[in-house]
């Protein structure tokens, strides 16, 4: 059964059109799916997300299905500028190049306003999408924060988590379950050695504050006057895939809780709306696909991360190339619009000084890998 939600606006094919409906203020955070066109005849698809004055997401062409990246503000009004970029790789890593503006209003109706990229301009009108095959998300956001006090020092305690749950996906039993596996990882203590989710999202929250002020009395009689002692916890999810079916959210997550830095991580999560499971490699590629993907995956780290002719183990990387003898491919994947997103963890193949690398292999460069009849099949 296909997934998404019914209402006033009407989409035929690609083409939107937006009823009379009185425009209503939109919530400080929300998560919308939006088609329509720019000009008259370039059909596009808007995945958004707000956190109150903040907007990020992404958008494809539909004769193209490649993602720009978007990134901007919304203010009180519903008034909008939204930078758009590419990401350009190069022989010393990838760089970011803005291409294009949103600037308009969004309301419920949906977004409308004008697109530039500095030698052009077009009217843009987008709406809700109707093609029924992805799924309507809430997004919730919820955060604490502590100053200490008398003997806990001076310093402060901060947990800030936003997530998405689903509205509606057209089959109950795939949204209850994806819906308790989202909330089991984000009631998750990462933070502590407890290996039980909390109660509630209050609960956690409660706790580590909690936590915090007993480390910080600790550390305050040890070394009072000496330092400022804080704590910081954050969790955010962003869409990367909703359509055809397939729900793909990463969870950005970083806590700090003393030290040189924080800990901080990119973690994805690929859900089949049809059943609410989450899905692995091995469900989507052919048997035997890692022998062939392998090597494809190399020459794609190589080029997109500054390494061609280069020694892995010389440019900090531990785990892959020479000192194994063969290269390393995480577990860690997004099945995005047009590609495979592999995100390595920090200190998962090197020093944290290199960040959390990524290869992106594009699903044209593994077409024969990809099971027609599996959840990636689409792309075919």
């Amino acid at each position: 059964m296909a997934c998404g939600k019914t209402g006033s606006q009407e989409t035929t094919g690609n083409s939107s059109t937006i009823s009379a409906e009185v425009a209503k203020p939109l919530p400080r955070f929300f998560y919308q799916k939006l088609a329509g066109k720019i000009g008259d005849n370039m059909s596009i698809m808007m995945d958004i997300t707000r956190q109150d004055t903040h907007l990020r997401g992404h958008y494809i062409y539909l004769s193209k299905k490649q993602p720009i990246q978007l990134e901007g503000t919304i203010d009180k009004n519903g008034d909008v500028n939204l930078r758009e970029y590419v990401t350009l790789w190069g022989k010393d890593r990838a760089e970011d190049k803005v291409t294009g503006q949103f600037v308009g209003k969004m309301d419920s109706k949906g977004f409308k306003g004008l697109w530039s990229n500095g030698g052009k301009s077009f009217p843009f009108e987008l709406a809700e999408a109707k093609e029924k095959n992805y799924a309507q998300l809430s997004y919730e956001s919820h955060n604490k924060s502590y100053q200490a006090k008398g003997n806990e020092g001076s310093g402060t305690a901060t947990i800030d988590y936003s997530y998405f749950q689903i509205v509606d996906c057209g089959n109950e039993t795939a949204k209850a379950a994806i819906n308790q596996a989202i909330m089991k990882r984000v009631l998750w203590r990462s933070w502590g050695e407890d290996s039980k989710p909390a109660a509630n999202i209050d609960n956690m929250m409660e706790e580590f504050i909690s936590s915090y002020r007993q480390d910080a009395k600790d550390m305050h009689m040890e070394n009072a006057g000496e330092m400022q002692f804080s704590y910081d916890h954050i969790l955010s999810m962003q869409v990367e895939h909703n359509g055809n079916q397939l729900l793909a959210i990463s969870y950005f997550i970083s806590t700090y809780m003393g030290g040189a830095h924080p800990n901080s991580g990119v973690e994805y999560d690929n859900y089949d709306l049809r059943t609410g499971n989450i899905l692995t490699l091995d469900e989507v590629l052919v048997t035997g696909y890692k022998t062939k993907l392998l090597p494809i995956a190399e020459k794609l780290f190589r080029e997109q991360n500054g390494l061609v002719n280069k020694s892995f183990s010389e440019e900090g990387y531990f785990d892959m190339g020479e000192s194994t003898g063969k290269f390393t491919l995480t577990d860690n994947v997004s099945f995005q619009d047009d590609a495979l997103l592999f995100t390595y963890s920090q200190y998962e193949i090197a020093a944290y000084a290199v960040g959390m690398p990524e290869v992106k292999v594009p699903y044209t460069a593994i077409k024969n890998l990809i099971k027609k009849e599996g959840a990636l099949g689409w792309v075919l």
